[in-house]
């Protein structure tokens, strides 16, 4: 029995646990995709929001350097800084009041070294090719970063669209939210540029 034991623990220190939480979470290798089977994932998935896109492999490279992750999301304030808000999803699922609250201080919240927001908007398209609007009358604009090959892990930032969801019509706060795609687009012209690195 501790020969089994010890035969299992050197194998599992010797492959390492990323095969492993890529089978238990559902991470694929990313591929090549088209908006219409990003959007029928999210449809599969029950996730409404605007769905963006980077326009290029470029941008997408830019931004996948910068401070966002993936999945995780970003909050930028009424100047179109990028703050620190450190409520986590499941925080505010439990308490949508509380979620309010912080939300409505954004443009109090500390800023972060990162990209500003009208950069971002220089990079992305919605589904058709169009640049991104946002709502001037937004408090807080939010983006979820998330790609259909990061499987399970991607729940943990949709709950973001379930609170902002819930907010009530009657809030004096306005959050813009947009669920940013991390997939890699076949329509890029210079989608050649992954394959190099």
């Amino acid at each position: 029995m501790k020969n089994l034991l010890f035969i299992l623990t050197t194998t599992i220190l010797l492959t390492g646990c990323s095969p492993i939480l890529k089978t238990v979470y559902g991470i694929k290798n990313p591929q090549l995709t088209t908006t219409e089977k990003t959007k029928a994932f999210l449809n599969k998935k029950n996730i409404a929001g605007k769905d963006i896109y980077f326009k290029n492999a470029k941008y997408f490279a830019k931004i996948a350097n910068a401070s966002f992750q993936i999945p995780g999301a970003i909050f930028y304030n009424k100047n179109g800084q990028e703050v620190v808000f450190r409520n986590t999803a499941k925080e505010c699922t439990n308490d949508i009041t509380l979620f309010i609250e912080n939300i409505s201080t954004i443009n109090t919240l500390p800023t972060k070294e990162g990209l500003h927001l009208n950069e971002v908007l220089q990079y992305v398209v919605d589904s058709n090719g169009n640049s991104i609007t946002i709502d001037k009358d937004a408090d807080a604009i939010v983006f979820i970063n998330w790609s259909t090959y990061m499987g399970k892990l991607n729940k943990t930032v949709f709950e973001w669209t379930d609170i902002i969801q819930k907010m009530p019509k009657d809030s004096n706060v306005k959050v813009d939210y947009y669920l940013l795609s991390f997939d890699l687009l076949e329509k890029w012209e210079d989608k050649k540029l992954l394959e190099d690195k």
